[in-house]
């Protein structure tokens, strides 16, 4: 039981399959959604290997650092994920998601290896693969893929500001680093903005909290990162439950 909790934390099962829901829910095949979750899945494991030295600070239950997985396993449930990941895009005969699962596992990769060390292009990218997601399952989604971009923008900088103390000791140049929470809460204002500006409907909602929760922050410090980490959790859960339920 320890060992799969370990591959459930190690791989992030619960946003994979946000993502593949989503995708599925948008009209995409039941390949594309499995190849899109699997792709995701492996590319956590891989960053998870490169994020070793940083989580060993940062959060040292990681799976990787506690001594639960080894360096060797990780980097074969990522190697597995993607394969698995390929072989489904394959089944689904598309072109088009043939090609972006090829782009995304390169991207990822290349992502852990080094665009994660260049401050904000690391962001950029992940924001980037959000964006993706609705594209998995119909490609004229080009609004909502907007909006899942700037959600998982925000998000990574967020998360970034958790991660601040070992990024930093490790040499990453994150925003959180160079600018600390406080400036930082600010580039979080200004993506809700624009995401408040794009949205309608109950989306307004995630805009507004969101804004709130980084002006709190910002006046709080760096104690409330965590509370506002996981609010970003719970806006991927219910992003799951609303993707089921349609």
């Amino acid at each position: 039981m320890r060992l799969l909790i370990a591959v459930y934390r190690l791989t992030r099962i619960y946003t994979a399959v946000v993502a593949g829901v989503v995708a599925y829910a948008l009209g995409g095949e039941v390949e594309a959604s499995i190849a899109l979750a699997l792709l995701l899945a492996g590319a956590f494991a891989f960053n998870d290997v490169y994020d070793r030295d940083a989580d060993a600070i940062n959060v040292p239950k990681r799976p990787i650092p506690s001594g639960v997985l080894s360096v060797r396993a990780a980097l074969g449930i990522a190697i597995a994920c993607a394969v698995g990941a390929l072989a489904a895009a394959i089944a689904t005969k598309s072109m088009r998601v043939i090609v972006l699962t090829c782009a995304l596992i390169a991207l990822l990769f290349a992502y852990s290896l080094l665009l994660k060390r260049i401050t904000f292009v690391k962001n950029l990218v992940m924001a980037l693969v959000g964006a993706s997601v609705p594209l998995f399952g119909n490609l004229q989604a080009r609004e909502l893929a907007i909006l899942i971009g700037l959600f998982i923008l925000q998000k990574e900088i967020v998360a970034d500001a958790y991660d601040r103390d070992g990024d930093a000791r490790v040499g990453l140049r994150t925003l959180p680093v160079i600018f600390g929470i406080r400036t930082t809460m600010i580039f979080i204002v200004a993506i809700n903005v624009a995401f408040l500006v794009m949205s309608r409907g109950p989306l307004m909602a995630v805009g507004v909290i969101n804004i709130a929760a980084a002006i709190a922050t910002a006046w709080l410090g760096e104690k409330a990162v965590p509370a506002m980490l996981t609010l970003q959790k719970g806006f991927l859960l219910a992003g799951l439950l609303f993707a089921w339920r349609t």
